[in-house]
């Protein structure tokens, strides 16, 4: 018996070493790679005093990335503009822990958030789910640890270090190879022209079940940007499908409730008729980008203009 519970231990002291080394090796990996993801957050979250502070970052998922035209919005508005999107980001608790660990290294006169339905509405699926990009953070900021701690995950990256590199180390390595950063115009991700334009418009729900919980973190994104002295504006960008006046509704009433402004071109139908400007029925291509992000920094640039004035 005594033999048995020696080997035990050895076996959990060997499974302990191995895994704090392995999430040491990992860390090393995550913090140098050029993958997309490692990337970006190394450029959100990591204090570098050799470069100005960014004075606007916009946040949201792969429309995001693959919608706003970071030079197109620098030289309009005249300020450093970074697109912080993140591909398959999901909801408004991954943006919510990016703009807090982003806060404590950049000093920010404007964010933009990029909506969609999933940051409001009850989903079939975890909502949690690609919190996991962000588990390498875990222990930098409370709120986002509380993020994991009701997501039920939090003790579980505690426990392996190793663990919670998990969800992307494939791409970390991949970053070796092909440097994502150098494809990114200031986090702007540009989408080829596809071989065939999507040839249906969906159709987008005309309501939604409203998860609460959700729209709590809606409301603490939009408290810690006024806490720190920040503009907070919101986009929902064009998709090649029909949206009811009704369907995005309840994030109207929010951004109106929040005095926030809203920016909302999928109601609008803008480009309803263009599908050549589309990747896929959820995403424009660079030229779409390009024409998209011309008509936004526009209207976004009388919205700044009229505040200063």
């Amino acid at each position: 018996m005594k033999k048995v519970v020696i080997l035990l231990l050895t076996v959990l002291i060997g499974l302990f070493v191995v895994d704090r080394i392995g999430g040491e090796i990992c860390e090393e990996i995550h913090a140098y790679s050029n993958g997309l993801t490692a990337s970006k957050y190394r450029e959100l979250f990591t204090s570098d005093k050799s470069k100005s502070d960014y004075q606007m970052i916009l946040l949201g998922t792969s429309r995001c990335e693959a919608h706003y035209v970071s030079s197109i919005m620098s030289d309009s508005l005249g300020m450093t503009v970074y697109n912080g999107g993140i591909d398959a980001s999901d909801n408004i608790y991954s943006h919510y822990a990016a703009l807090c660990l982003t806060l404590k290294n950049c000093k920010l006169r404007y964010i933009g958030l990029e909506l969609r339905e999933c940051d409001f509405a009850a989903t079939s699926d975890d909502p949690f789910t690609t919190l996991t990009y962000l588990a390498p953070y875990i222990g930098e900021n409370e709120e986002v640890d509380d993020l994991f701690r009701r997501a039920g995950t939090y003790w579980r990256y505690q426990a392996s270090h190793l663990y919670r590199y998990n969800s992307k180390i494939m791409e970390d390595l991949a970053g070796y190879a092909v440097s994502y950063s150098k494809l990114m115009d200031h986090g702007y991700l540009k989408k080829d022209k596809p071989s065939v334009a999507p040839d249906k418009r969906d159709t987008m729900p005309s309501t939604f079940e409203i998860d609460t919980l959700k729209v709590h973190y809606l409301d603490l994104f939009a408290k810690r940007c006024k806490e720190n002295g920040m503009t907070l504006f919101c986009m929902i960008s064009p998709n090649y499908d029909i949206a009811t006046s009704t369907t995005f509704e309840y994030i109207h009433e929010w951004a109106e409730r929040n005095e926030i402004i809203l920016f909302d071109y999928h109601t609008s139908k803008l480009f309803s008729d263009r599908p050549d400007l589309f990747y896929d029925n959820h995403h424009l291509w660079h030229d779409g980008a390009v024409r998209y992000s011309e008509i936004f920094v526009h209207d976004l640039k009388e919205i700044i203009q009229k505040e200063h004035k």
